[in-house]
């Protein structure tokens, strides 16, 4: 029979994968030790209603009662011509490190410091965020995002996100309130021209956000906004129980994904998943092949995904670079690590939902 390990484990990160990761350990009866080393960051996001309710199987309670959200219920896409199409949705937009402060409130059970110790132990989760270039495994491209956090808006036009391609750039723009914006322009460019938004921003029909913003334009040329790369990236390979990469730290996602924070909290659960069975006494060289595995497949899937969505996207031509990158990246991946599934069963502690039963 095999023997259980000490479960004593450091958590590295304090935004919502590693607070997360810290209640879900807790609640299976780990001692951890959180590291809130870094100032949070201010980051507009929108969940989708699957990632609203994992929250809620996770947590016990509803988003809403973390963090101040804004309720959106139309997304309209302009993204491969000047036609648009507007989809019904049920999303929440919320402040990212607002979230992670009202998750940390309602955290017990884990000691909160904050600096890394010399010594972390036979466990550790890594959640810092994305890992520098060098220390990926891959990264494919080198797409930045421009983000302007808080533009006016009319609450009339808040209840719908909008998606928007031009020469060179595609446009987020979230509402965060019923009286606030925040504008997300991503480039394949070291700078973009915004003379060439100003002029896709011409043909926008009235009553919808990108004709809001056009006269606001000035704003953007004078506030300088803050700038994040935004290429997918898989992170360090998860190569010992002492070193395990999850959320962004393990598969980092294009916020063209629209849902980068339900994947970490997935990829969370995995780790979470394959530390209770090391501790438990099972096979190292299994369980991180199979984690390892996991985070293959999510990548490879949305690169997948991206090379659809970029491939069709309006003058194709200036993406060609990251297209170019993201099929090489797609390549370094051996396909037998995104097919092959082990049977091999986690253990969930601490998750009311069926999220995984099987990782």
């Amino acid at each position: 029979m095999s023997q259980s390990r000490p479960r004593d484990i450091t958590v590295l990160g304090a935004g919502p994968a590693g607070l997360t990761a810290a209640k879900l350990l807790a609640d299976g009866g780990w001692s951890v030790r959180l590291v809130a080393s870094c100032a949070r960051q201010s980051r507009a996001i929108a969940l989708p209603a699957e990632t609203e309710a994992m929250f809620a199987d996770i947590w016990g309670k509803p988003v809403q009662e973390f963090v101040p959200t804004h309720r959106l219920s139309q997304r309209r896409v302009a993204w491969s011509g000047p036609a648009a199409d507007v989809i019904e949705i049920a999303a929440l937009s919320l402040d990212a490190a607002e979230l992670a402060a009202g998750l940390e409130t309602c955290l017990s059970g884990v000691e909160i410091i904050a600096d890394v110790p010399s010594d972390t132990g036979t466990y550790l989760i890594d959640a810092r965020g994305p890992a520098l270039p060098e220390a990926c495994q891959i990264t494919a491209g080198k797409r930045t995002m421009a983000v302007w956090p808080a533009l006016p808006l009319e609450p009339r036009l808040s209840h719908q996100s909008e998606t928007l391609a031009g020469d060179g750039f595609w446009m987020f723009l979230l509402p965060t309130s019923c009286d606030r914006m925040t504008v997300q322009l991503a480039t394949p460019e070291a700078r973009l021209d915004l003379s060439r938004l100003a002029k896709r921003l011409r043909h926008a029909p009235g009553g919808t956000l990108s004709a809001h913003l056009a006269p606001l334009l000035g704003s953007l040329e004078t506030e300088p906004p803050h700038h994040t790369a935004i290429a997918p990236r898989l992170g360090p390979p998860p190569a010992s129980a002492a070193a395990l990469p999850a959320g962004d730290r393990a598969v980092s996602f294009d916020p063209i994904s629209g849902d980068g924070t339900g994947q970490g909290l997935r990829s969370v659960c995995l780790a979470v998943g394959a530390l209770n069975a090391l501790a438990e006494g099972g096979s190292a060289a299994a369980i991180l092949g199979h984690v390892a595995n996991r985070y293959d497949f999510a990548f490879s899937s949305h690169l997948t995904h991206c090379l659809r969505y970029y491939g069709s996207i309006q003058v194709p031509d200036a993406w060609s670079g990251e297209i170019h990158e993201m099929r090489q990246a797609l390549s370094q991946i051996d396909p037998r690590r995104t097919t092959e599934r082990p049977a091999l069963r986690m253990h969930f502690e601490g998750i009311r939902g069926p999220i995984l039963a099987d990782a």
